[in-house]
């Protein structure tokens, strides 16, 4: 009895054991708490680091998804030599960027055994209590309980780009499930699908968003090709522009967000009114005059601050461009390094994709996270944001430690 305890304790107290449970706690805080994400990131990295046994791991430090992070990371040295920026800017736009190192250590924590399963659904848990608060606060916004008065209703706290992102994810996830199992296990497809409409139908109609929806439509794409093939590309389109129109005529709340684009866009070029349109249009415009001037090297590192203040003093909504988030992750990266920037975005989503590219169930996941990056970086700073970041972050490790463990298993079983 004391034996078994004893073997029972030390396995709890393993380090690599800790880092697991980290992980998963990482996951599980993933929609609730940026609080809880530093804390069990903390931990993680904590126990990573103290592991001791870097040495056998050498092989996993040469993988290109390893060497395309520490690329993209090593621009941020490079760029201080050529930046005027002060020092705090250059540390805090390092700052932004340095989770992009849990990618590899998650993957290689939970590469084994039932690991990745159990963070992804924590992380699936996370958003569905996110969502319940969403629901409680859009029928029961008055409640005295609410920490903060949010800007939108059944937003309780934070943002709502990581729900309305995290519905279509698992909306997409769920669905390619359902289809897969759909022979072998009725019951359960349809719980999926039924599952799957109901995320769908929270970001359509209590959170709406103009970036969710162009997200929710490109899964919708990516799913026809997962399941058919490159016969299904064209199907896929078909069916994304006939449910492109079908939401734009059936969801009042979407077509009147994608309505006053326009005219937003014009009031603060004419009155300087401050509207969400109307920053970003002008955040772009300044950005790409900025990427214009140095599209080589770009300005440096942490140089977006001081050059948005400096050619936004034009501008009737001056105030509202001194930022640090162009909301565009591609504008992001090229005004601080050019082109060598957009070349090194371009391959931190390449490397992931490389390790996607399959027909696996994990695979198309992931192809599914790299998607959405790629599609809500045109309209947020996807990676730089604290939210949307860590959500990449997570996924991307998690699901290729699912990936590399099934090809490791399948390697010997054959």
């Amino acid at each position: 009895m004391l034996l078994d305890f004893t073997l029972r304790l030390r396995r709890l107290t393993d380090r690599w054991r800790v880092a697991q449970w980290a992980t998963v706690a990482l996951a599980l805080v993933l929609c609730l708490s940026t609080t809880g994400v530093g804390l069990a990131a903390g931990v993680l990295l904590a126990v990573f680091a103290f592991r001791g046994d870097f040495q056998k791991l050498r092989w996993h430090w040469r993988a290109p998804l390893v060497l395309s992070i520490a690329a993209f990371l090593a621009l941020f040295p490079l760029g201080v030599l050529w930046s005027d920026a002060p020092l705090p800017d250059m540390l805090d736009h390092f700052e932004h960027y340095l989770k992009l190192l849990f990618i590899p250590m998650i993957t290689l924590v939970v590469a084994r055994g039932r690991w990745p399963e159990r963070v992804l659904l924590a992380a699936f848990a996370s958003l569905l209590v996110l969502l319940s608060l969403s629901l409680l606060h859009f029928y029961w916004p008055e409640a005295s309980f609410w920490p903060d008065k949010p800007m939108f209703r059944g937003v309780p706290f934070g943002t709502y780009f990581l729900m309305n992102i995290g519905c279509a994810v698992a909306a997409h996830g769920l669905l390619l499930f359902a289809i897969r199992r759909m022979a072998s296990c009725r019951r359960l497809a349809i719980g999926a699908i039924v599952l799957a409409a109901l995320l769908v139908s929270h970001l359509l109609f209590i959170t709406p968003s103009r970036t969710g929806v162009l997200v929710l439509l490109s899964l919708v794409g990516l799913l026809f090709w997962q399941t058919m093939g490159w016969k299904g590309a064209l199907a896929g389109f078909v069916a994304v522009s006939l449910l492109a129109g079908a939401v734009y005529m059936g969801v009042p709340q979407i077509r009147d967000r994608f309505d006053v684009i326009d005219t937003e866009i014009q009031n603060s070029l004419d009155s300087g009114q401050v509207t969400s349109s109307g920053v970003r249009y002008e955040l772009l415009r300044v950005g790409l005059s900025l990427i214009s001037q140095r599209p080589v090297f770009g300005h440096g590192t942490g140089s977006l601050w001081s050059r948005y203040e400096a050619a936004s003093r034009d501008s009737k909504i001056s105030e509202a461009l001194i930022t640090d988030d162009p909301h565009n992750q591609f504008v992001a990266v090229m005004i601080p390094f050019g082109i060598l920037g957009l070349v090194g975005l371009i391959a931190l989503w390449a490397a992931p994709l490389r390790i996607f590219w399959g027909t696996g169930f994990y695979a198309c996941m992931g192809q599914a996270v790299v998607l959405q990056s790629v599609v809500s970086s045109f309209f947020n700073s996807s990676i730089q944001m604290f939210e949307l970041g860590w959500f990449y972050v997570v996924l991307t490790g998690v699901l290729a430690a699912a990936v590399w463990r099934d090809g490791r298993h399948a390697l010997k079983s054959s």
